[in-house]
């Protein structure tokens, strides 16, 4: 897996608040889940709707056909959510943010894999996702470079 390069990277290592974001910025902000539903359109699709505060400001997010997220993100849930600031009507909105549970039941802070770094992005076959791949590479990547300090 070592020699499973990734095809480009990209840019999730600026952080900041929701106060200084701006549209068209592509961010890692990092907060807590306020609220997370199901919705349907009107051709019958799903979409998740939800609000995420940093503990000064709230923005909405959404994820399309991802109903796994309501359990997966019930409110309370620390995480980083990543991805570009576009306008929804008059509000600020994430739209399909990549997500990363920074923050686990016991209260133990997670280092990010996905979220709030340079990302390597993998090519995709077969139902590997790149954040699979990315889970499984990092550790390896980290044992490596231990055995040879």
């Amino acid at each position: 897996m070592l020699y499973h390069f990734p095809f480009r990277y990209d840019d999730l290592s600026t952080k900041k608040r929701i106060a200084e974001i701006q549209p068209g910025e592509t961010v890692t902000l990092e907060g807590q889940i306020v609220s997370l539903q199901n919705a349907f359109t009107r051709g019958g699709k799903q979409i998740q709707q939800g609000m995420f505060t940093d503990g000064t400001h709230t923005i909405e997010v959404t994820w399309f056909n991802q109903p796994f997220l309501i359990k997966t993100l019930p409110p309370g849930t620390r995480v980083n959510l990543a991805g570009k600031v576009t306008h929804f009507g008059r509000r600020l909105s994430l739209t399909a943010p990549k997500y990363e549970i920074i923050r686990n039941q016991y209260s133990q802070e997670i280092t990010t894999t996905h979220t709030g770094r340079l990302v390597p992005v993998y090519s995709e076959t077969f139902d590997v996702s790149s954040k699979w791949l990315r889970s499984r590479i990092n550790p390896l990547i980290k044992q490596a470079d231990s055995l040879l300090t």
